[in-house]
């Protein structure tokens, strides 16, 4: 073990060279008084070859950088766990490549992390327009994506029988139930001892596991709320496909199946996932259609038309869709 180095950075590649060359920039003009005390490892996940040689090129610029490629694409939570098998230091900070960094923050959080006994902390992230981006929440149901979905949430009534699935904190440090997997520290000990991100999930909900995993070990999860971290949020996967779709609703039903939601029987489940599956479908076709110039003035003409438009953006923004 190389002590040298205080933290080791493990960045998810998959054809976002662009992105990961900003996040790099980023991080040694704001990191500079501790660059290095930095380990950087890059895990490529099969990118194609335009992409692996504009990532080596990212060697002779940043001295402290490592680069893993992977013979196929393994997915997030895989990629992940190899870059902490490399990884020399004894905090580990997972940063997607689509996050640039705007403020000096390591040895910060750092610190919260001692100050609050925290054993894995995130970062409370902000949209491009640097407004706060929702990084948090509680633990996912099945009754409670419906009810997201569906916007029964917004029923007074309802509120009260339902907690969200994503939200953002008010105060500088709070425990939550799981961060955003975009930007967080934990240390590799406790990394190593739940057993990593589980493999089943190629993408979506393996933060969400593995936060789920720390507490089941009495271990603290905690946001803060520094205002250092711009996540651009799914600027590497923006298409829709229904392979993302798929890899969105089928990590759902495996976090709610393994978490033993009392709604998880495979005749329910089936149920759910045609009927979200259709409703995200329907919702995008309204977005292409309202998107266009030739519909959208006769769409904001109706009642309420504009505030459709925004509901519907909303939604897709809100499910990384």
């Amino acid at each position: 073990m190389n002590t040298d180095k205080i933290i080791s950075i493990i960045v998810v590649n998959y054809n976002s060279y662009k992105y990961v060359n900003e996040l790099l920039i980023s991080l040694k003009l704001y990191e500079e008084d501790i660059w290095h005390a930095i380990q950087i490892i890059i895990v490529d996940n099969n990118s194609n070859i335009e992409e692996k040689k504009n990532l080596e090129q990212l060697n002779k610029q940043f001295d402290n950088l490592k680069i893993i490629y992977n013979q196929e694409n393994l997915g997030f939570g895989v990629a992940n766990n190899i870059g902490v098998y490399y990884a020399e230091a004894e905090l580990l900070l997972f940063l997607n490549a689509d996050t640039i960094i705007i403020k000096q923050f390591i040895i910060d959080l750092i610190n919260k992390m001692e100050e609050y006994n925290s054993d894995v902390l995130g970062l409370q992230l902000l949209n491009s327009d640097l407004s706060i981006q929702k990084s948090c929440g509680y633990f996912p149901s099945i009754r409670q994506f419906i009810f997201e979905m569906l916007s029964l949430n917004k029923i007074n009534y309802l509120k009260k029988i339902t907690k969200p699935l994503v939200y953002y904190i008010e105060d500088e440090c709070e425990e939550v139930d799981y961060v955003s997997g975009a930007c967080f520290l934990i240390k590799k000990c406790l990394f190593e001892n739940i057993g990593g991100f589980d493999k089943e999930y190629f993408m979506y909900f393996e933060e969400t596991d593995l936060c789920k995993k720390v507490k089941n070990n009495n271990a603290k999860v905690m946001i803060y709320n520094n205002k250092s971290v711009v996540h651009y949020g799914s600027a590497v996967i923006s298409e829709f496909s229904k392979f993302k779709s798929d890899c969105y609703f089928n990590s759902f039903i495996k976090f709610a199946i393994k978490n033993h939601d009392k709604y998880s029987s495979e005749r329910i489940v089936k149920t759910y996932k045609l009927l979200i599956g259709e409703k995200i479908i329907i919702y995008k076709l309204l977005w292409r259609l309202l998107k266009n110039p030739i519909y959208r003035n006769s769409v904001e003409y109706l009642s309420n038309g504009k505030m459709i438009l925004s509901n519907i953006q909303s939604r897709f923004n809100n499910n990384g869709i």
